[in-house]
């Protein structure tokens, strides 16, 4: 992505062990890095649920669609509250049975603090795995 490397970038790690919420606040507190030059890239699945793989299946399930589709549009419109309180959102414990591959997405939305995003990426595939990605300019 920025081949001469001439972008400041730190590793984080996610923290299990908080919420949703938390983990929004931290990258709240994050995104002063970003008026500073730093990239703030996090990598993880909007649906991730190992146990329901359908191996065979190129697209997501009509669960997989619901959820990502729900949390685009919440993405899309700044309505951080929805994305945090995904549990609210339908088919959220197919979606999310485990919030490693999730919270990624609260710490780069409370870094964004408050601009508005754009999708790209917009994959569903092997049922249960949506690769869903935003970009905060």
């Amino acid at each position: 992505m920025f081949p001469k490397a001439d972008i400041p970038v730190v590793q984080l790690s996610v923290d299990s062990t908080l919420t949703a919420e938390e983990c929004f606040q931290v990258g709240k507190k994050l995104s002063a890095l970003r008026d500073n030059g730093y990239l703030i890239f996090g990598s993880g699945n909007v649906v991730h649920n190992l146990r329901r793989i359908e191996w065979d299946n190129t697209d997501g399930t009509k669960m997989t669609h619901a959820f990502n589709d729900y949390i685009i549009e919440a993405v899309s419109a700044g309505a951080e509250e929805k994305v945090i309180n995904y549990t609210e959102g339908p088919e959220s414990s197919y979606a999310v049975p485990t919030l490693e591959h999730y919270l990624p997405l609260m710490y780069c939305l409370g870094a964004a603090d408050g601009d508005m995003a754009k999708v790209f990426n917009n994959v569903t595939n092997l049922g249960s795995m949506a690769m869903t990605g935003f970009i905060w300019e």
